[in-house]
């Protein structure tokens, strides 16, 4: 049973792992352009609201 848990443990573990190593490998790919996105998106703009800001100058 005990070995059951530690090998439990060490997949979640190395799980963890692989997924912060996919994120860090997506992070060095970013351009400048996919921060810009990512930083709209976090303002919450998006190409609708730009068009209405555009419309009502």
């Amino acid at each position: 049973v005990e070995y059951l848990e530690k090998s439990k443990h060490l997949q979640d573990q190395l799980r963890e792992l692989r997924s912060e190593i996919e994120v860090l490998k997506v992070g060095e790919k970013q351009t400048e352009l996919d921060h810009l996105h990512e930083e709209q998106v976090r303002l919450g703009e998006n190409k609708y609201s730009t068009l209405r800001k555009v419309r009502h100058k």
